[in-house]
This record gives C-alpha cells, structure tokens and sequence, in this order.
C-alpha cells in the first residue's frame, strides 16, 4: 500500500504479483559496483548496484574465482568490461562467477540450483546471548574467533554503544567444513560465566587462549608440566577445574547437537526421501531442471 501511494495510487503501482516479480528481476540482474572498480562512474560513492543489460546474459560458473577486478569500467569510464580469467575460444559460453554462494541463495536470489557447487552450505544464525557490550573482553574474544574465519562465519550483529543486543553471526557448514572453527569456539565461549572466562584466562595467559580460539580446540584446562612442583592441594584443585571445564566441553557440544537436530526437525522430508525424489523426477514424470 505504501508502494501504492508513492507511486500515485492504484494505476502506477501495479498488482502484488508484479510487484514481486519486478523484484525477483531486479536482484537477480543487479551487480555490485565497487570504487576500486568503477572510480569514475560512482563519482566518490563507496559502492553502488546497477542493473548492467548483456553482462546479466552470463551463467554462473562455481568453480571460476570470484570476480573482483574482472568486471570493471573502461579507462575513458564509459563503458563495461569483462577481463578473461583464462584463455577463450571462438564461439565459447562466457561464464561469469555470482560469488562463492551455496546452492539455496543462488536458487532464492537466481531461480537455479549448479549440480555440483563446491560452496555448498547449510546456513546457521544464532545468537551468543553472553557477548553484549556489558562484556567487552568477551566479545574481543569472540571477534577473534569468529574473524579467523571470514569465509565461514560473517558477523550480523556486534554490540556497541548504538547496539544494545548480543552478538549475532551466521555460520556456513559446508561438507569440508561441517564443523567450522568460529562455530567450536563461539560455542564454548558462549558457556562461559564470566568469573570461568576470567579463570580460564589467568590459567591459560592471553597468548593460548587466542590460539586455541582461531583453531577451535577445546577450552579446558590441562595439566602441567610433570616437574613443576605443587602442593597436593594445589593438584586436587587443578584436578576439579579440568572436571569442571570438561563439563563445559560436553555441554556447549551438547548444545550443537540440540541445535542441529532442531534444524533437521525442520524439513518435511528426510535426506533419503529427497533422493528418491530426485532420482525419481518431479510432478508428471518430468525431471527436475538443474544446471
């Protein structure tokens, strides 16, 4: 209705249905323009999107790099170019690459899903309910985790002055990776009180624990060298933190198996039932269209 009106009533603004299919053919025809690539056209503008008419002619290709710098504006700034990542021939299809994108946004945002995409991925978003801006040396840590690997794990919400909620992330889990670092580490921090993340640090020293956050491993504590000396006190103590943080352990791998069970609880059909549907083609008879 708001559209509607914006555009002067019933006669400018079409139905619903068009509405949504004008939106599906704008985003899937758009490209991101950025000013290391057109300088001159975005005029100081940081980054901007066009709809770029014959370059939208060209099919996805998953396994050619991203193309930052391949698409760029001609010297005089009139004109498009493609650069070839490698060597044509005459009369060859010129593929293009969307970005490193798993198969469910290219069948949201482009309506086809590659038979074989090695960027596959099941996304999970979810929230560290602990790491608010009340806790900054937590969310130092979970920055840290979480940027060891950007091509797996991008940060939605990151509490501030200006933004009270908790920090929010998105996780790809891909079949290389279905257990991704930032996912481990996110996780275990996430159990943490913070008089335990205080222990586990002053144990630890700063250096170990970002170590073991960028590679994933376990949070606990470990015993020490066998010659250092301590007191039978000191080692009964010793032994009921590293009970204790195991228990962590267990629970925030616990938590993961809770989360993905819910997330397979979730699809109507199981995996198996989806191969068959597959093997078996869709509707009529009719295969299913996949490029």
């Amino acid at each position: 209705q708001a559209l509607r009106a914006s555009c002067g009533g019933e006669v400018g603004a079409g139905s619903a249905e068009e509405f949504l299919w004008s939106l599906a053919a704008v985003r899937s025809r758009t490209f991101s323009l950025g000013v290391k690539e057109f300088p001159q056209l975005l005029g100081g503008r940081c980054e901007e999107v066009a709809m770029v008419p014959f370059v939208d002619f060209a099919n996805h290709d998953t396994h050619l790099p991203a193309c930052d710098g391949l698409i760029r504006e001609s010297a005089d700034g009139l004109a498009l170019e493609i650069a070839c990542a490698r060597a044509c021939r005459a009369g060859e299809q010129v593929f293009i690459s969307y970005g490193t994108k798993p198969s469910a946004e290219l069948l949201l945002g482009w309506g086809f899903v590659p038979a074989d995409n090695p960027h596959s991925a099941v996304e999970l978003e979810f929230t560290l309910d602990r790491a608010t801006a009340a806790d900054p040396d937590r969310i130092s840590l979970c920055l840290l985790a979480a940027q060891a690997a950007p091509r797996s794990c991008e940060l939605l919400r990151i509490p501030g002055a200006t933004e009270p909620g908790p920090l929010a992330v998105r996780i790809l889990l891909t079949e290389a990776q279905p257990l991704p670092a930032p996912l481990l580490s996110l996780s275990r921090l996430e159990k943490l009180r913070p008089a335990e993340l205080v222990a586990l640090r002053a144990y630890l020293g700063d250096v170990e624990i970002n170590r073991r956050l960028v590679a994933g491993e376990p949070l606990i504590f470990e015993a020490r060298g066998k010659d250092e000396d301590r007191s039978e006190q000191d080692s009964d103590e010793l032994q009921q933190k590293r009970a204790f943080f195991a228990q962590m352990e267990a629970r925030a791998v616990g938590d993961l198996v809770g989360i993905f069970k819910a997330l397979l609880a979730g699809y109507p059909t199981t995996l198996e039932e989806d191969q068959r549907k597959l093997a078996d083609g869709f509707g009529q008879g009719e295969p299913p269209i996949i490029m």
